[in-house]
């Protein structure tokens, strides 16, 4: 079976992209301290970069499947819902 690379981009940059920095290949969250075009033209960089042969964090790093869960609490009712 063929090996198809992926991007994982997200825009929390403390909690996921610092913390994870192995599962994270774009940090959208860089849109707090730069412009939405400066941000949209590294973002396609990026994809002409991989698409050109550089490697993404789950090639370079043998992770095929990742699940990432966020649990919100519910502070009226203290019920915990996973998304």
């Amino acid at each position: 079976m063929m090996k198809v690379p992926y991007i994982l981009s997200q825009g929390g940059s403390y909690y996921i992209a610092n913390l994870k920095p192995r599962w994270i290949d774009f940090d959208a969250g860089q849109l707090m301290n730069e412009s939405m075009d400066d941000l949209a033209a590294k973002f396609i960089q990026y994809i002409i970069d991989v698409a050109s042969g550089k490697k993404t964090n789950n090639e370079k790093y043998d992770v095929h499947g990742i699940a990432i869960f966020k649990t919100l609490q519910d502070r009226s009712n203290g019920i915990a819902f996973c998304m």
